[in-house]
């Protein structure tokens, strides 16, 4: 039993860690959009 427990909570913290890198490259891109924009003005 302790084994599944411990399964399940790696694959939460597998998912937790997507999604965690899926915000913060979302926000590199942001961040290059906003300074394409800023050289653009």
């Amino acid at each position: 039993m302790l084994q599944l427990f411990f399964i399940g909570k790696i694959i939460d913290y597998i998912g937790i860690m997507k999604i965690r890198n899926h915000e913060e490259s979302k926000a590199k891109l942001d961040e290059k959009r906003g300074r394409v924009h800023d050289t653009d003005c």
